[in-house]
């Protein structure tokens, strides 16, 4: 069977409609860019908020490594 002979002829690919890899790779680079943007539009308030109901306010790590709520502990384990 010939595609090409019936009433619904295939058309080859346009040159046009073919992405190579560079064109790919940033049209998925400026859609998470715009993505981003988009999100700090939106955003006003650009500090942190503690989201997760119930474990309560964070505490202020004396050292300034990692804020915690009450209860939770944490060891350095190696330093940069």
């Amino acid at each position: 069977m010939n595609f090409n002979d019936g009433p619904v002829a295939l058309m080859p690919m346009a040159r046009s409609m073919l992405v190579n890899r560079r064109q790919f790779a940033a049209s998925c680079v400026a859609s998470v860019a715009f993505g981003g943007l988009a999100t700090a539009a939106v955003q006003t308030d650009l500090r942190y908020r503690n989201e997760v109901a119930g474990f309560g306010r964070l505490r202020r790590d004396p050292e300034g490594i990692l804020d915690l709520p009450d209860g939770f502990t944490f060891r350095v384990i190696s330093r940069a």
